[in-house]
């Protein structure tokens, strides 16, 4: 709710939203059917080769926990600082749609990242 981010302390304001300070996996896990929306920062890559936590979310598991978790319709965004093509490939495995975008870190400036939008038919 800190003022110098703005955006974020609007949208805590918004009562359908619900913040929740828990591992994102567990959180997931418990919830079926309940979003519809879920975001998640990759940090460097999905690559679990790149951070050994990543594999319970971005594994073929973590996905299909994931894509659980969304109601039909719901959309999963990742960013990730990098292209993953199996990545992409792994979330349009378990059903889901996916369009790849290339962003910029600033707005219009900065390095490009690449943001993935997955949805639940």
């Amino acid at each position: 709710r800190n003022p110098k981010y703005g955006i974020s302390a609007d949208v805590l304001s918004d009562p359908r939203v619900d913040l929740r300070h828990a591992d994102v996996a567990d959180v997931i896990r418990a919830n079926p059917r309940d979003f519809d929306a879920i975001m998640l920062d990759v940090d460097n890559g999905t690559d679990p080769l790149t951070t050994a936590g990543n594999a319970q979310l971005y594994g073929r598991e973590g996905i299909q926990l994931t894509a659980a978790a969304l109601r039909p319709g719901g959309s999963v965004a990742y960013w990730s600082a990098q292209a993953d093509p199996n990545f992409a490939r792994a979330l349009r495995g378990v059903g889901l749609t996916v369009e790849v975008m290339k962003v910029h870190a600033h707005g219009t400036s900065g390095s490009q990242h690449t943001l993935l939008v997955a949805q639940l038919g």
